[in-house]
């Protein structure tokens, strides 16, 4: 069930992930009770009165009349609710955690007083000229009859009189954030009525949350993935390493294994020619010699 009774606190400013910074009502509204119930079989329609606070004094008859409550309500107020909704127990308990961001509320208030006014106060009229020497007609409301026909002042013409409280009923009002443990519901923008104001509040909708949700922790996860993405580069990078510094271990064994083969060769043909030139050997003087004999 998402009607409440509150009194308006006060305004402050929260501000976004974006940065701007937004203007925000915070209504207090602890537990309201279920103390009467409207059937449409029985009274002709559905609604549910609404209890709010605990009266100081209450008298005789209120407490015969809410003696199944735990305590005396000091105000009640009705709202009309669908046929289901019209069934719920009496004593049932409504608080703020029946909210959430985002909901779009019907906010009905009484609206601050400011006694007698004139015209230009109370309806916005323009005023007369400040030119000519009429410095008396500033803020006069000017001709208010319609000649000799009708003869007459038409009923409900804008003229000087008492101005504001006076029940006023705002909707589109969205949710911003809730605060269950101190009963506080925080709205988007300016609602009707001075502080410590009785608002009786209805939801009539919903929209995309405007605060995200608490539990949601984005960063950890990103710094888990960025690890995971770290160590296996570290472990690519050490197989391509180790990949390398096997390539350079072969290559250098290839080079000393056809070192120490070249070396062998030559070795091997220096000890050939050493053997051709030894004593034991013809020079080639003696071999010429032979073949001319």
């Amino acid at each position: 069930m998402q009607i409440l009774l509150g009194k308006k606190r006060n305004m402050i400013t929260r501000f976004d992930s974006r940065g701007n910074a937004v203007p925000v009502t915070v209504i207090f509204a602890s537990t309201n009770l279920v103390v009467g119930q409207r059937l449409l079989d029985r009274d002709g329609y559905s609604a549910l009165q609404v209890g709010f606070e605990t009266a100081k004094k209450p008298k005789n008859p209120q407490k015969k009349g809410y003696k199944d409550l735990k305590f005396v309500p000091k105000t009640v107020r009705e709202f009309r609710v669908t046929l289901d909704e019209s069934s719920l127990p009496i004593g049932s308990e409504l608080t703020v955690a029946d909210f959430n961001s985002g909901d779009v509320l019907k906010v009905t208030g009484t609206s601050k007083g400011k006694g007698f006014a004139g015209v230009v106060k109370r309806w916005g009229f323009a005023g007369g000229p400040r030119t000519h020497g009429q410095s008396d007609r500033e803020r006069a409301p000017g001709s208010i009859g319609a000649t000799s026909s009708p003869g007459r002042v038409f009923k409900g013409k804008k003229m000087a009189g008492h101005t504001g409280n006076a029940q006023v009923t705002v909707s589109g009002i969205v949710v911003y954030d809730t605060d269950p443990e101190n009963n506080l519901l925080l709205v988007r923008g300016a609602i009707p009525g001075p502080n410590n104001s009785l608002l009786l509040i209805e939801k009539v909708g919903s929209k995309k949350p405007l605060v995200e949700a608490k539990s949601i922790e984005e960063p950890e996860v990103i710094e888990e993935a960025s690890s995971k993405e770290a160590s296996e580069n570290n472990d690519i990078q050490a197989t391509q390493t180790a990949e390398e510094v096997g390539v350079e271990e072969t290559t250098e064994q290839v080079v000393e294994t056809a070192t120490q083969v070249v070396t062998e060769d030559r070795e091997s043909v220096q000890t050939d020619i050493a053997k051709e030139n030894s004593s034991d050997s013809p020079t080639p003087s003696e071999i010429k010699n032979e073949e001319s004999k």
